[in-house]
C-alpha cells in the first residue's frame, strides 16, 4: 500500500525509531481520530496523497525530537 510506504520512506529518511514512527502515524491520522467518532462512515482508506497532506502539516522538529 502505497500509504504504509510513504510513512515507511518518512521514517526511515528522519531516521526515527518507535515513537517516532508512532508521532507519524498520529501526525497523518489526528483529524480523522477527531472527526470520525461522530459520522456515520463506515470505512476509513487513507491513500498516500492523504498521508502526503496530512504529514506536510505537521511539525517535522517534534518527530525528530520524539525519535
Amino acid at each position: 500500500d502505497a500509504a504504509i510506504d510513504f510513512v515507511v520512506e518518512k521514517a526511515d529518511e528522519l531516521a526515527l525509531g518507535a515513537r517516532g514512527l508512532r508521532s507519524i502515524l498520529e501526525a497523518i491520522m489526528l483529524d480523522a481520530m477527531y472527526e470520525l467518532p461522530d459520522s456515520k462512515k463506515k470505512k476509513f482508506v487513507v491513500t498516500a496523497e492523504y498521508a502526503k497532506e496530512k504529514f506536510s502539516r505537521a511539525d517535522g522538529v517534534n518527530m525528530k525530537i520524539a525519535s
